[in-house]
This record gives C-alpha cells, sequence and structure tokens, in this order.
C-alpha cells in the first residue's frame, strides 16, 4: 500500500480523474488511506477501536477512511495525540516531521 502514502501520489486507477469535484474525491480518498495507513501501522487493527480511542463514532472514523468526508483539524489533532502523525502526512503525504518509527511502520523513506 505504499502507493498511496508518499508524499504528492494517489491512489491508483485515480490518476485519469478529471475536473475539480474529482480531485477533490481522489484527494479525499488518498487522505482516508493514510488515515487508515497510520491506525494500522499504529496497531489498531479494527477501525472500531481506533474510533473508541479518539472518542468519534465508528461510522464518522469509517467515513473519513473511506474519503467520503474529510477529517476536520480538531479530530486531526487527536490521532496525532494518538498515533504522532502530522497533519502534512495526513493532507499533503509530507512524511519530513515524522518520527522514525512511524515512518518504518509505515513503510516510508524518509526525504
Amino acid at each position: 500500500m505504499g502507493h498511496v502514502l508518499g508524499r504528492g501520489k494517489l491512489l491508483p486507477g485515480d490518476r485519469s480523474v478529471r475536473g475539480p469535484g474529482q480531485v477533490a474525491l481522489t484527494w479525499k480518498r488518498t487522505v482516508g488511506a493514510r488515515l487508515k495507513a497510520v491506525r494500522e501501522a499504529t496497531g489498531y487493527r479494527r477501525a472500531r477501536a481506533f474510533a473508541r480511542a479518539l472518542g468519534v463514532q465508528e461510522n464518522t472514523y469509517t467515513s473519513w477512511e473511506r474519503g467520503d468526508r474529510v477529517i476536520h483539524p480538531e479530530a486531526l489533532g487527536k490521532v496525532r495525540a494518538l498515533t504522532g502523525v502530522t497533519a502534512d502526512y495526513i493532507y499533503y503525504g509530507d512524511p519530513t516531521a515524522l518520527s522514525e518509527s512511524l515512518v518504518l511502520a509505515l513503510g516510508l523513506e524518509q526525504p
């Protein structure tokens, strides 16, 4: 799944999308994929357990992972407190401020 995680990379099959609405959908799906990767890399196999740890409803959390909605900054702050991930990584794929252990768990190379 490393193809979703890096800087500026999108999901396979999404490269051919056109138009602002489709680009926004692609970005939301990419953000969701990064969120899921962080959840799994930090030992949360199930979305339900991660949602509970964040103090949000499971359906709210899974809508973020699916890319139906984008995680808002307040909730992302809770994800950061729990996992150490940065907003720059979740929103833009920039791993430069991630801890070495999280970079390794995500299977990323340090830039």
